[in-house]
């Protein structure tokens, strides 16, 4: 039912569902003001219980014990091979039992289930259990007065990249310089929005992914499974591994990169002149090669004042040559742009 008073209240809003039956705002972004974010496409995973932090510091690319009530952490779990099954931002929620942790691992909606049986393998012998259960609503606040309309709802703000904040109301994580992910009790939810909607233009997910693009946050999506290593989403750039911690799956393989390996392959933000979303996993093509051959795929897109931004892994010698393509018959030009921090290796 409190599901419902929710769709409901964005249906009366003026949402609408996209082709994957998630709800969108058309709202146009304002820098002066703050930009409120129905982000439906997001869900966790909950690992709860008294081992929760040691069963995924065993699991997981980055320090798991980094995360309290007032920090999160971007990590990873991997196959065997080194390959993201998928990627998530670790957030601790409060937990009514003494001595027992809750980690929401924050993913795309339809990477939970896939999370949990990759995760559940593991989870038999240890003091800890995997629930998908939705407790909380996501929003997002981005820019304009967004510190101060959380500030209604929580005792103090999160200050640099990552810190957390806890109320009753919400658990909200500091997401780069202007940005606030919450994680709004659900009961809870169309209270605070509608308190935020009064100074706020309305959005969906495609402004946040479009943040996430801007500030160089790559990850896992719908069709990008077991695709790429860590550090080819630029990880290790971003604060999403951890070497010093010890052995995870697929520890072996990140850890030989870093250290024995030279990675041909990062992540790129780059510009398309064009009105579809290419999908994740996509290829992409270079003028310098064979035109059967691809050179990277496709991380994330969204759609930007006219045009598409994307996150894309591709070959350093194909980047390095600016004759990128999303086709193979090379008609569709990618331009490149900046990202907020160096690649170094």
């Amino acid at each position: 039912m409190v599901q419902d008073n929710w769709q409901s209240l964005l249906d009366s809003q003026g949402a609408q569902r996209d082709e994957f039956g998630v709800r969108e705002f058309s709202g146009q972004a304002e820098s002066r003001q703050a930009q409120l974010m129905a982000l439906d496409h997001l869900a966790y995973l909950l690992v709860e219980g008294p081992e929760a932090k040691k069963f995924l510091q065993g699991q997981v690319t980055c320090d798991i014990n980094l995360v309290t009530s007032s920090h999160a952490q971007r990590g990873g779990h991997c196959n065997t091979k080194g390959r993201l099954i998928f990627s998530f931002l670790a957030v601790s929620l409060p937990s009514q039992t003494t001595g027992s942790d809750r980690v929401a691992l924050v993913m795309h909606r339809d990477l939970v289930e896939k999370a949990q049986q990759a995760l559940a393998k593991f989870i038999v012998f240890s003091k800890a259990k995997l629930s998908t259960a939705q407790e909380h609503q996501l929003i997002g606040l981005q820019a304009g007065d967004a510190p101060q309309l959380l500030s209604r709802f929580a005792p103090e703000l999160p200050i640099a990249d990552e810190d957390t904040t806890q109320s009753d109301q919400l658990t909200a994580v500091r997401i780069g310089a202007e940005r606030l992910l919450c994680l709004v009790k659900k009961d809870q939810a169309a209270s605070c929005w509608q308190s935020w909607a009064e100074k706020s233009s309305l959005h969906g997910y495609n402004l946040w992914h479009l943040a996430d693009i801007r500030d160089g946050l790559g990850q896992v999506l719908p069709g990008s499974e077991d695709m790429f290593i860590p550090q080819m989403l630029n990880m290790h750039l971003t604060g999403g591994i951890s070497f010093t911690k010890g052995c995870y799956v697929g520890q072996e393989v990140v850890a030989r990169m870093q250290y024995l390996g030279k990675l041909k392959r990062h992540m790129r933000r780059l510009q398309l002149a064009a009105s579809d979303l290419p999908a994740p996993g996509t290829a992409v093509y270079s003028a310098e090669s064979d035109s059967s051959q691809s050179v990277g795929n496709v991380v994330m897109a969204a759609k930007a004042d006219g045009h598409i931004e994307l996150l894309a892994v591709t070959t350093d010698s194909a980047f390095e040559s600016d004759a990128l393509f999303l086709d193979a018959e090379k008609t569709q030009k990618l331009n490149q742009l900046s990202l907020p921090y160096v690649i170094t290796k």
